[in-house]
């Protein structure tokens, strides 16, 4: 089981490689001051950046923690859904814990 994780993040063939290299890809080619759908936060970032969240802070085992590190314009965005205000505010008390690790975003 775990070499199958690891597989899927492989830059040679791994499936998730591939699949956040596509949407690396379309997120750089709708630039950097939009969001995923239009130009306001939507329900479609929100759900990005939950998932994203969730894969940058270890909830998926034997998935690397920095495995997104290597997709700029997912990290991008989701720093840009992280610290929008409606969303920060939700997390600006955590301090410790899942919530901490996977929502609290610093600039």
């Amino acid at each position: 089981m775990i070499a199958a994780r690891f597989a899927l993040c492989d830059p040679n063939d791994g499936k998730l490689y591939n699949v956040f290299m596509k949407l690396n890809s379309y997120l750089t080619l709708i630039g950097i001051n939009k969001y995923i759908c239009n130009d306001e936060l939507s329900i479609a970032d929100i759900a990005f950046f939950t998932n994203i969240g969730e894969l940058k802070s270890g909830v998926f085992d034997d998935i690397p923690i920095g495995f997104i590190e290597q997709f700029p314009a997912i990290e991008a965005l989701y720093i840009k859904v992280g610290t929008h205000p409606k969303i920060a505010k939700r997390y600006v008390n955590e301090t410790e814990g899942l919530l901490f690790k996977a929502f609290k975003v610093t600039p």
